[in-house]
């Protein structure tokens, strides 16, 4: 594999459009910016010697992976993990590449207009788009070829909270401080419509979290996207115990439209992907919900609703407040 990399990557430069490659190991400690000067000296026609500067600033990010050196404004990111896609597209914005579930976000568009579909293990893809930096997933299996594109940074999923894992997608791209103060103004809104739905149902209000893919029906934890973190997490409303047994620790848990009841709770956020089997929502079953029965039911579009990014926890945020209290 590497010998055919190394092929493709000799290719590029002789047809002029070489991709970038990792800068050289800085001087400085981590995350302080490095600048590389590269200086060419020419002479003009009258004999007067000039000097053109090319300059690289970079700086050291501590990914799981270790210390990797990395641009401090990248201008092509390549995204090839759907969790990170959010904080990027927000933060910075300079996405060239991104991997399918990415842009099935209808809340993504706009920001991804200019950007390319890639598969995850294309390399040759990934590697047309010159990318300066890529972001994968932990588990990609091409981690090494792909470093050996661009400086390649991957992310466990659930390793660190929604939150931590937000101000670290703005550590890489040097926008930390932006980062956190969006998560700091998210946090507050989020519990101060918490405390409006509680105002509204009382402080021991219950909700489930459900979602129709395909012939399937999931039943959501308080880390696994659909509002999850924010419901339960930020504002603190009740997880049916039933639901705890099932779904808690693993964050999903697969459930027939017969059993839907048991599960239910005082207020019920339903999402559901475009072609999803809905037809149990005519049965008498679902119908006989006391939640239905309350039009206490947020039934939303999944592509908008599953991810755990800025822009999408924003939409979700507004979504539940809007339904639940206004």
């Amino acid at each position: 594999m590497k010998k055919y990399l190394a092929l493709i990557i000799a290719m590029f430069v002789l047809a002029g459009c070489a991709p970038a490659v990792p800068a050289n190991e800085p001087e400085t400690q981590e995350a302080t910016s490095v600048e590389k000067s590269q200086e060419t000296a020419e002479k003009t026609s009258e004999g007067v010697t000039q000097e053109t500067t090319e300059q690289t600033t970079t700086f050291m990010y501590t990914s799981e992976q270790g210390d990797i050196e990395v641009p401090s404004d990248p201008s092509r990111i390549v995204i090839l993990d759907s969790s990170a896609a959010g904080a990027l597209l927000l933060f910075d914005g300079s996405v060239v590449g991104h991997e399918y579930w990415t842009g099935t976000n209808p809340l993504f568009a706009d920001k991804l207009k200019d950007s390319t579909e890639v598969s995850v293990d294309n390399l040759e893809q990934i590697m047309a788009l010159s990318p300066d930096l890529i972001v994968a997933s932990s588990y990609n299996e091409n981690l090494e070829e792909l470093s050996q594109i661009a400086p390649t940074v991957a992310f466990t999923y659930g390793k660190l909270n929604y939150t931590d894992t937000i101000i670290e997608y703005g550590k890489l791209v040097n926008k930390e401080a932006e980062a956190k103060l969006w998560v700091e103004s998210f946090k507050e809104k989020s519990t101060q419509a918490g405390q409006r739905i509680k105002e509204k149902y009382g402080d021991d209000v219950s909700i489930s979290v459900m979602e129709a893919y395909g012939e399937e029906i999931y039943l959501y934890g308080d880390n696994w996207g659909r509002g999850t973190q924010i419901v339960y997490q930020e504002m603190g409303l009740i997880m049916p115990d039933p639901v705890k047994e099932v779904a808690l620790t693993e964050g999903y848990y697969s459930i027939s439209a017969e059993v839907v009841p048991e599960y239910q709770a005082d207020l019920m956020i339903f999402a559901y992907f475009e072609g999803s089997n809905m037809a149990f929502t005519d049965t008498e079953t679902w119908k006989n919900i006391e939640a239905v029965q309350k039009e206490r039911v947020l039934e939303i579009e999944a592509e908008k609703f599953y991810m755990t990014g800025p822009i999408t926890l924003e939409y979700q945020l507004e979504q539940i407040e809007a339904f639940f209290v206004n």
